[in-house]
């Protein structure tokens, strides 16, 4: 049984990582000097394979949980470089993650259960994700970016109220870890905006290598 749960989750990573080679296309076109980096590339597949078999062994959760998990970690790689590169969110990466959200989460309700229990944590905690973006931005002005909320939005559709504030939790150590050695080493200034999504991604990552949710 956990040699199906390898194959399954290691096909299913190893194809939304090849969707997400097409993602990148898709939004930079035939622009050469947008192309993608190869070790980026190289990095996406190994680190979410590496994921991809760890959650299997270690946790043992059921193979949709496991795929939701990889397609949306894996899908956050091409929003972590586009955001690092342009200081942009592509609305259209957030559209096809939500469309995938919407397809696996059929055989979820149908084989786990649960039904009213997992669309009500979505629920709450996307909206829960909006106030406190809301918040934050009320407190500090321009503290997040609205594609940073709509990416949070769509985690929080993806690992509801279970997985949601560990990944948020990370993802703010790894933005404070990022700000602190960019300002020592000088590499932007205390005016320079940082792009969130790496961060995010990071985060995640380990939340999910943590927690396995």
């Amino acid at each position: 049984m956990k040699i199906n749960s390898y194959v399954v989750i290691n096909i299913i990573t190893v194809l939304v990582n090849i969707l997400n080679l097409y993602a990148f296309r898709y939004e930079h076109g035939n622009n050469e000097k947008k192309s993608v980096n190869k070790i980026f590339v190289v990095a996406m597949f190994a680190m979410n394979i590496i994921l991809a078999n760890f959650i299997v062994y270690i946790y043992n959760g059921s193979n949709i949980i496991n795929a939701k998990l990889m397609i949306l970690i894996s899908m956050m790689w091409p929003i972590a470089y586009i955001d690092f590169k342009e200081k942009r969110i592509p609305n259209k990466i957030l559209i096809i993650m939500l469309i995938a959200r919407a397809v696996i989460l059929i055989p979820e309700l149908a084989l786990l259960g649960n039904i009213s229990q997992t669309l009500i944590s979505m629920v709450i905690a996307t909206v829960a994700v909006i106030i406190a973006c809301v918040l934050c931005c009320l407190i500090v002005k321009g503290a997040i970016g609205m594609g940073d909320i709509k990416l949070f939005c769509v985690m929080a559709i993806y690992l509801g109220l279970e997985g949601i504030w560990s990944a948020i939790f990370c993802s703010l150590i790894v933005s404070f870890v990022i700000a602190v050695f960019s300002l020592a080493t000088k590499r932007v200034n205390r005016k320079d905006n940082i792009p969130f999504a790496p961060a995010i991604l990071i985060g995640t990552y380990l939340s999910i290598f943590l927690t396995g949710i």
